[in-house]
């Protein structure tokens, strides 16, 4: 009897262990229209926990010291569209356009605003589930080349460079060259990802199923100039140039598939003994989407196309506007409350971008002028 008692509880330990697991996929975070409020904890100090399945950790005494709206809008209506034509997304995070490409193996970052990463970086693979792992690179997330006539312009040379550093052309060459023409700098990634435990996560605004991901990611960058050997020309090349170094980050996040989380519960870094490293970032509140403000009629915008003004009416009070053309130059900025007639008579004929920023999130559309 004592055999057969403990033969059936394994099995409902079996079972109770495979309902509790979750998956999460692309479909579970950053969709079109999801807006993230996040707060920052700067006080707080968070213990980790052990891996392994069945954890409970309780983070309800996290209070925000700071807070911000991430918004989740359409490539298509940002400033810097046609620099990314793979991307799937946009984040809106504090005025800068983050640009990412969503898809089965996970969430891959392209690039910010003019500034392109030379390969994506992952950074959340698919699926999270309890035990799987992913590796992700080596790979270059920057390699920029600067010639002496780039820096000139903005007023500092290649030698002033080198004495910042207190180094020589002769130093860096063993006086095999002389001037120093061109600097590189590249940065390689490699990152290490383990989906090391899962249970209940609570939060100030509620508890959620959910996974844990450590993240280790390991940045080596280097710097060569090009120097010219003015002598005979043969020792011309690339030389290495001291002061960069090898960076690891251990980072800690916490995912659910509950639809009121749609990015992560909570992100924070440790050092190499597991000890909390900075702040603590956590979801506040529930995600909402800003199709509920357009299914509302909160806001409309008419007419479009236009010849000469557009009337945007709200429901909401102080608003924040903001008006960009397609090269991503913020060409207006003002705040109202409920209604405005913006007048567009002074602009040229093409399209614009225009995002309201409000208490319930992020508007953004394409406005043509005709």
């Amino acid at each position: 009897m004592k055999k057969l008692n403990s033969l059936l509880f394994l099995i409902l330990t079996s079972i109770f262990s495979m309902k509790a697991q979750i998956t999460i996929s692309g479909t579970n975070m950053l969709n079109i229209g999801d807006v993230i409020n996040q707060s920052e904890d700067l006080n707080t100090n968070i213990n980790v926990g052990p891996s392994g399945q069945g954890q409970n950790w309780d983070f309800s005494q996290l209070s925000s010291d700071d807070n911000w709206n991430m918004n989740v809008i359409d490539p298509i209506n940002s400033p810097y569209a046609n620099n990314y034509p793979n991307a799937d997304v946009c984040i809106m995070d504090d005025g800068e356009f983050i640009y990412v490409n969503k898809n089965s193996n996970g969430v891959y970052l392209l690039g910010t605003g003019d500034s392109i990463l030379q390969n994506p970086l992952l950074i959340v693979p698919f699926p999270l589930t309890f035990g799987a792992s992913f590796v992700d690179g080596p790979y270059a997330i920057v390699d920029s080349v600067i010639t002496n006539t780039q820096m000139q312009q903005a007023n500092i040379t290649l030698n002033d460079f080198l004495l910042f550093q207190n180094l020589t052309p002769a130093s860096v060459t063993n006086g095999l060259a002389h001037i120093a023409d061109t600097l590189r700098v590249l940065s390689e990634v490699e990152q290490n990802f383990l989906v090391d435990a899962d249970g209940n996560m609570t939060l100030p605004m509620g508890t959620f199923d959910c996974v844990r991901v450590r993240q280790e990611m390991t940045t080596n960058t280097s710097g060569s100039i090009y120097f010219i050997d003015t002598i005979s020309g043969a020792n011309s090349g690339w030389y290495p140039i001291p002061g960069f170094s090898s960076e690891t980050d251990i980072i800690y996040h916490w995912f659910s598939n509950d639809q009121n989380t749609n990015f992560s519960l909570v992100e924070l870094g440790v050092d190499a003994n597991g000890n909390q490293n900075g702040s603590v970032v956590f979801l506040d509140n529930s995600s909402t989407s800003f199709s509920n403000i357009l299914s509302n009629d909160l806001v409309s915008i008419y007419p479009i196309p236009t010849k000469y003004n557009v009337i945007i009416s709200s429901k909401l009070k102080d608003i924040s506007l903001k008006i960009y053309d397609v090269s991503g130059k913020q060409i207006k900025s003002l705040s109202f409350d409920n209604t405005i007639d913006l007048d567009l008579s002074n602009y040229s004929s093409g399209t614009y971008i225009l995002h309201l920023q409000t208490c319930k999130g992020l508007y953004s559309r394409n406005i043509i002028i005709e």
